[in-house]
């Protein structure tokens, strides 16, 4: 069984890297069957996300990034956890596992809904659970790809070039949104600095920067893949599920900047 297992991860890795199209493709039926066949399918789906979580956020926590100590230790760690194992160093653990794997699992929900979202409005989808499948596997593949390389460039002060350039292309594109909501420059969290120096990038730097490219267009790519292929829906629907994934993170920044500006009522 171990042996299987091992057979399927290089296999899928191969297809993750060379073939993208078998990789984000459904194995078998998963828009009919029965409800049991369904619920079984999706536990399979979610089993799979969780276990790719663990392998992503996992080592992050174990070599200390995103954990923050805690003054005070709470009343149902010291309930949960005092019967296995020190309460103190459990409490690091799952608060800094927590803090890690957030953001990955808020951005895959924003991007499932947007997608499958845009395939319900064009009328090309063929059920949810097909976009569950694409979802999952190009998120445990490729845009945890992603996140690993920005970790990567936080914690290395040799590339702090790249990492210093990856910081501006978010900025600016924060400002596109400040811009785009009028907010005057001194309400401003971040402000451009006006400057990208390409030319001060080493070999290292260009080689983690093509890196982080060549995922980023792999995640878009998987997921048009998934459009076309698992819900057999036109390059025109695909290219339009596509603008609603990129279009989400300005829709979810330009929700924080209305919160912090006090324009939500939340």
């Amino acid at each position: 069984m171990g042996r299987n297992y091992l057979k399927s991860l290089v296999v899928d890795l191969f297809d993750a890297v060379f073939r993208p199209e078998e990789f984000v493709a459904v194995r078998g039926v998963l828009g009919g069957g029965t409800t049991h066949q369904k619920v079984k399918h999706t536990v399979a789906l979610l089993v799979v996300f969780v276990v790719n979580l663990f392998l992503y956020a996992g080592p992050l926590t174990l070599a200390g990034y995103g954990v923050v100590e805690q003054d005070t230790t709470p009343d149902a760690a010291i309930l949960l956890f005092s019967p296995f194992m020190d309460v103190e160093m459990a409490t690091y653990l799952v608060g800094g596992f927590i803090q890690n794997s957030a953001f990955i699992t808020v951005l895959t929900l924003v991007t499932f809904v947007t997608y499958h979202g845009m395939l319900i409005l064009t009328l090309n989808s063929q059920g949810i659970l097909l976009t569950l499948h694409t979802i999952v596997y190009s998120v445990s593949a490729y845009l945890a790809g992603i996140f690993t390389v920005l970790v990567v460039l936080t914690e290395q002060e040799q590339l702090a070039t790249a990492r210093d350039l990856v910081l501006e292309i978010q900025i600016r594109f924060l400002n596109y949104a400040y811009d785009l909501f009028g907010v005057p420059v001194e309400q401003r969290v971040f402000v451009s600095s006006g400057e990208i120096q390409l030319t001060a990038l080493s070999r290292t730097e260009v080689a983690v920067l093509t890196v982080l490219v060549v995922l980023v267009l792999y995640f878009v790519y998987s997921l048009y893949l998934g459009a076309r292929i698992n819900h057999r829906g036109s390059r025109f629907s695909a290219l339009l599920a596509l603008v609603a994934v990129l279009l989400s993170p300005l829709l979810y920044v330009a929700g924080l900047i209305a919160w912090s500006l006090g324009t939500l009522p939340v």
